[in-house]
């Protein structure tokens, strides 16, 4: 009876692993948590979707200098990896049919990711969208964003009486037509969101479905869990600049914490200022990327959290047999 949408597949295999262990359950007890694109997916009743190879194909069929990787983003999103004029093409498709998913044609000259563009393709993407919308339907594909069009289209409902929505900050308005959709047949509906860490801008998302949306109940949790006094207090100085939502007044975790500013561009010398153990966060996988090649190169192990690292645990061993030897 529970429906649970979360924004990512690691978000709701969390969830899932926590109800198990907890309580027993099993992924067929609890069918409808999942991510929104999941969800449109079974619904639709598995319909081929389009792969990164497709867009490769149609970029190199028009002359358009492009490289997508193999692996899409669980959010749904096309992620600018590789700086490429298809990646950014593709990504202002899916911000226009986001934001105005019945007229999308009308705002592509709208895009962040336009600014990057040439001025050939920048003139002429409304003639790209109609291509790539006539390449799909001949290869009878849809892709992430068509999986919430097509779905809202055709009415879909999960049958359950109980909504939850997870980051709901980052939802975009097609993403909030389905939500208003299912909210008004489920008995209750429970929202939870951030306006602070609003985070999807470019890809359409709008904080104020979050701040506008009309509620019986308001809980706001308090306190960080993972922020020291002086970093909440240096993340507070910086997020005041942001007019456009809720203040609050949250606790830290603890006292204590430093903030210090490395005012370099290179990698080595992040590197240098780090001792012993450190966490380290980037804001694209790109700069991840550029950072572990670089740890790689110096012989310097470390882990990832989402991912597999080249420092596998038998590549380690493979490594302390080749010391030995020498």
């Amino acid at each position: 009876d529970i429906c649970f949408i979360t924004y990512t597949k690691s978000a709701s295999k969390e969830f899932r692993n926590r109800l198990r262990n907890q309580y027993g359950y099993t992924k067929k007890d609890i069918p409808y948590i999942c991510t929104l694109h999941s969800l449109c997916y079974h619904a639709l009743h598995e319909p081929e979707l389009i792969k990164p190879k497709d867009m490769q194909s149609f970029c190199q069929k028009h002359n358009i200098p492009t490289k997508f990787d193999e692996n899409q983003n669980d959010d749904g999103f096309i992620e600018i990896k590789n700086n490429t004029q298809g990646e950014f093409l593709f990504s202002s498709f899916d911000w226009a049919r986001h934001t105005n998913p019945e007229h999308p044609k009308q705002i592509l000259y709208d895009a962040p990711s336009t600014l990057y563009l040439n001025d050939y393709l920048k003139n002429d993407i409304e003639k790209y969208y109609s291509l790539w919308e006539d390449y799909k339907h001949k290869e009878g594909k849809i892709d992430f964003t068509d999986l919430l069009m097509c779905a809202l289209s055709e009415n879909f409902i999960p049958p359950t009486s109980i909504l939850f929505v997870d980051e709901f900050q980052d939802f975009t308005p097609l993403q909030y037509r389905l939500y208003e959709k299912f909210a008004e047949k489920n008995n209750e509906t429970y929202i939870v969101g951030d306006d602070d860490q609003c985070l999807f801008v470019w890809a359409g998302a709008d904080v104020k479905l979050l701040l506008n949306t009309r509620y019986d109940n308001k809980i706001i949790l308090d306190k960080t869990y993972r922020l020291p006094e002086n970093i909440l207090r240096f993340s507070n100085n910086l997020i005041r600049n942001i007019h456009n939502r809720e203040n609050k007044n949250i606790k830290p975790r603890e006292s204590g914490g430093i903030v210090k500013k490395i005012r370099t561009n290179s990698f080595q010398d992040i590197f240098r200022e780090t001792d012993g153990y450190s966490f380290l966060l980037f804001r694209t996988n790109h700069m991840v990327n550029s950072f572990t090649d670089m740890l790689f190169k110096r012989g310097v192990p470390y882990r990832m959290i989402k991912r597999q690292g080249r420092w596998t645990p038998s590549f380690l061993i493979l490594c302390n047999i080749i010391k030995k030897i020498k």
